[in-house]
């Protein structure tokens, strides 16, 4: 498959805006806000940048694994890159000696909160001056910042760490756990702070599709919508699709994909039966199209495979993953998969913003038909926002 461009920009490729961001000093606390596509990732890899080429001792924190692989491709040389919470336990350990506590939140969960009250008072029984000295030289950048939760950032500030930068978009949480505006600007108290507001990424349509789904969280206005050129993309397609036709839908992807091979395409599923069937289907159709050379990846908790952000083809993940990535033509599978109530509404409409705004060009919907789509409450009306098909 050919090779795409993924790299990151010059200076003198960068907005007014971001350069602003990219002078500030290696010393002191920071705070970026922005929405998808204004550059926050990119100023955090540039930070990082500067940072390794100064020769500081720098890390890079990341809400998954799957964002740490693709900004290590983009950085380009070696970058100190971590998912967040095995860094935390690892420091964490290292300043008391103990694994990190949780509480108990009864039987039959997977998922146990960290107990960050008592991680508090064990970092407040350590020698202060001790602290001080081992973390002084430290740096921290921390990608996705909406999404580590309180206590986090409590536990940075209990340290402390002088010199930290973050990045967040608080229309784009999800997780179990996220932190607000004030609860993060309360602990790092920046020296400097700055919200991006223009959108480099996404096409007008996509734009304006995920905008939809903005729930106007405090603390991140979306990005202003990107100008309507001449020639433009049309707007996003939500297809529905009867079974005889199932077929038919992965050949036209595969095709679509062949027409663009310089194309990373996304394959966004609501859960891993759909993922794996996709992956299974994808490649199924592959092998009956003569002289296809498209790769066909995926990713999982596991499946964890070492991706190529550089070059055309498929990557097929789960909802959950997508953070912080990039695809020119995102796919979102079985959209009536997605579970949908009245409590968690402005949950998915968070969701929907954050797989939609991970397209460049173009963003299409599938959906079964004959089954319900409890997701339907939250998508767009307006055939000029989410054109519908057949």
């Amino acid at each position: 498959m050919a090779k795409r461009r993924f790299q990151l920009p010059g200076i003198h490729e960068l907005s007014k805006e971001q350069e602003l961001v990219r002078a500030w000093p290696l010393e002191g606390r920071f705070f970026l806000t922005g929405g998808p596509g204004t550059g926050k990732s990119v100023m955090c890899l540039l930070r990082a940048r500067r940072l390794h080429e100064a020769n500081k001792k720098y890390c890079f924190l990341v809400f998954n694994h799957l964002l740490r692989f693709a900004s290590h491709q983009l950085f380009g040389i070696d970058l100190q890159a971590v998912q967040w919470q095995a860094w935390f336990y690892k420091v964490f350990e290292e300043i008391t000696g103990r694994k990190v506590p949780y509480l108990d939140v009864g039987t039959g969960e997977s998922w146990r909160p960290v107990d960050w009250n008592t991680c508090l008072d064990l970092v407040g029984e350590q020698s202060a001056d001790a602290l001080e000295k081992r973390y002084k030289d430290q740096y921290l950048i921390i990608d996705e910042g909406q999404d580590m939760p309180p206590g986090f950032y409590q536990f940075l500030n209990a340290i402390p760490f002088e010199n930290v930068f973050v990045a967040a978009d608080f229309n784009q949480a999800i997780g179990h756990e996220n932190s607000k505006f004030d609860e993060i600007h309360g602990e790092i108290i920046p020296d400097s702070e700055h919200e991006l507001k223009s959108n480099y990424r996404n096409k007008y349509g996509v734009a304006r599709l995920a905008r939809d789904f903005c729930s106007g969280t405090p603390g991140t206005n979306p990005p202003l919508l990107p100008t309507r050129g001449k020639g433009s993309t049309r707007q996003p397609v939500l297809f529905t699709y009867t079974k005889d036709h199932e077929g038919r839908i992965f050949r036209r992807l595969l095709l679509y994909a062949g027409r663009n091979p310089r194309f990373l395409i996304g394959v966004i599923a609501p859960n891993n039966k759909v993922r794996e069937r996709f992956l299974a289907k994808l490649r199924a159709a592959g092998n009956n199209i003569e002289d296809l050379a498209c790769p066909i990846s995926t990713y999982s908790t596991e499946e964890r495979n070492q991706l190529d952000f550089s070059e055309g083809g498929f990557i097929v993940i789960n909802a959950q993953s997508c953070k912080g990535l990039e695809f020119d033509v995102v796919f979102i599978a079985d959209i009536n998969e997605f579970p949908c109530w009245r409590s968690i509404v402005d949950e998915k409409k968070m969701l929907f913003y954050v797989m939609t705004a991970r397209a460049i060009h173009q963003v299409f919907m599938l959906r079964k038909a004959d089954q319900k789509c409890p997701i339907e409450v939250i998508l767009p009306d307006d055939p000029e926002i989410l054109e519908r098909l057949p």
